[in-house]
């Protein structure tokens, strides 16, 4: 998909790459399954991008990176997809800035090392997750959580997956 990222070209005709056509800002970015591998750095280009609406990095692998932080600055996101991205660790606290979200997927089907919340940070997120209608959460380590921290979600979601 990025063999289109040409130097020099209008980066709104790049494949994945949506752009608001009033004021040609990034707002979709859609990078999944697209052979991405290695660290995800925090420091990124990826976070110069302070209109976007949709990210999906999903079906990546970032090498057991870490989450930076910096997701927490997408407050207009109301999409985020980051499952099966080899992200490994705890999801940070910041992600619970993204009150916007409708969908969020952090779910992660391997075996080896998996994403890990703590209670306080997930309640956080829960709290401020008031427009999501698609939750998925699988296979992130949730040991600490109890599970009536979902109550409140359970009447607007229209999916939702995770397990405890």
């Amino acid at each position: 998909m990025t063999n289109s990222w040409k130097e020099g070209t209008d980066c709104c005709s790049w494949d994945g790459v949506t752009c608001d056509h009033l004021n040609a800002h990034v707002i979709s970015l859609d990078l999944s399954c697209n052979w991405l591998y290695g660290n995800f750095p925090s420091n990124t280009t990826l976070f110069h991008l302070p209109h976007l609406h949709k990210l999906n990095l999903a079906y990546n692998d970032f090498n057991l990176s870490k989450i930076p932080s910096e997701f927490g600055q997408f407050t207009s996101l109301f999409y985020l997809n980051l499952s099966n991205t080899g992200f490994v660790g705890e999801v940070p606290s910041q992600v619970s800035r993204l009150s916007k979200l409708v969908s969020l997927d952090l779910s992660w089907i391997h075996d080896y090392e998996q994403l890990t919340i703590d209670k306080h940070a997930l309640e956080e997120l829960v709290h401020n997750l008031t427009e999501v209608r698609h939750l998925f959460l699988d296979e992130i380590n949730m040991s600490s959580v109890n599970a009536h921290v979902f109550m409140n979600l359970s009447s607007f979601l229209r999916s939702q997956s995770w397990w405890l």
